[in-house]
């Protein structure tokens, strides 16, 4: 099972128990944060990671490519805009794409990463959604031969899939 599996498994809308290591200066600090702000401990450390999530973006900025002339000179495009850059990386952090990330269902949440920062999604979970999206029998098609995913059978089978996936791996080796 992969690592964002592992972590994102099963998990609910509800508040789930987390256990973390935290340097003994942080957590004082961390305790006396939240004591300053009258908050729970749990309340000012999730307040704290919101608030990161504004500085995290998922966008890899684009790398001016050389240009190469007939004679062999070399030049080098100019460096994007700043301002375009900032306006472009704030779009997509980890904040602005909250919604759009998270799903209740693991199948949600591994699509729309893999929609987004498809760097950031594990091998073994993209080989996974490209085994969902050749299966004819997830799909909805259309008449002019596209075609959705059937999320609601892709969800309510979705333990079935993965074994099945498991499955067809295994034979592929």
């Amino acid at each position: 099972m992969s690592k964002l599996s592992e972590i994102t498994e099963k998990m609910p809308s509800a508040a789930k128990m987390t256990s973390l290591k935290i340097d003994p200066k942080i957590r004082y600090l961390a305790d006396l944060a939240s004591t300053v702000t009258k908050q729970s401990l749990t309340a000012y450390i999730e307040s704290a990671l919101l608030e990161s999530f504004a500085k995290v973006t998922l966008r890899v900025p684009s790398e001016p490519e050389p240009i190469y002339g007939k004679n062999g000179e070399v030049a080098m495009p100019d460096r994007p805009d700043p301002e375009t850059e900032r306006v472009q990386n704030e779009a997509m952090t980890i904040s602005n794409r909250a919604d759009d990330l998270w799903s209740e269902s693991e199948f949600g949440r591994i699509e729309s990463l893999s929609i987004l920062a498809r760097r950031l999604v594990p091998d073994e979970d993209y080989a996974l959604l490209q085994y969902i999206r050749n299966r004819k029998d997830l799909r909805i098609s259309s008449n002019d031969g596209l075609y959705k995913l059937n999320r609601e059978k892709i969800n309510s089978e979705w333990e079935l899939i993965k074994a099945a996936f498991a499955k067809a791996k295994g034979k592929g080796k």
